[in-house]
């Protein structure tokens, strides 16, 4: 890949990766969270992000819209298209899983269980809870993720979710 912006050289077989969690977009984009504006955020975000050079793919890893409105994915879609690079997106906890299908994927925004890119494998879980702000891995997630798992053992994994897998210490996030 050439390389351009302040980026050094790396390694064969690495990647240049962006990841992009709890946008929390809503259908006004002039929606705020917590007295931010998050849409001026996100595009801060972006904007940044494009001038630090090309990257091989971005991750949008949950709670994308706030209010799970077509309008807020309809936006998301459209900055992220602009970003020339795959995007792969989870769901977040406010995330709506058939509107995010329907209004947020389309051109290089796609929700795939798993993707292959160079000596990578990428693994997408749900580990979200229908009406919960927690997360939970179900047997089958798991089960899946065993079997992609043990279907490429010689490629270097990275497995995606929303909520971490760990407790972090934090009263407020555990």
């Amino acid at each position: 890949m050439p390389q351009s912006g302040p980026f050094t050289a790396l390694p064969p077989g690495s990647l240049r990766i962006v990841q992009l969690t709890d946008t929390h977009l809503y259908a006004d984009p002039a929606g705020c969270l917590l007295g931010l504006n998050t849409q001026d955020s996100l595009d801060a975000v972006l904007d940044l992000t494009q001038r630090l050079g090309p990257v091989d793919l971005v991750l949008a890893t949950g709670d994308l819209v706030h209010d799970a409105s077509a309008l807020g994915y309809s936006r998301l879609r459209e900055r992220l298209s602009g970003l020339n690079a795959p995007v792969y997106c989870l769901p977040g906890n406010h995330d709506r899983q058939a509107p995010m299908r329907e209004h947020l994927i389309g051109g290089p925004v796609e929700m795939p269980p798993w993707v292959l890119c160079s000596d990578w494998l990428l693994v997408f879980l749900d580990s979200t809870v229908p009406e919960e702000d927690g997360g939970h891995l179900r047997p089958d997630e798991l089960e899946r993720l065993e079997e992609i798992l043990q279907r490429h053992p010689n490629r270097h994994s990275l497995i995606c979710l929303h909520h971490h897998p760990l407790a972090s210490g934090s009263n407020w996030m555990d």
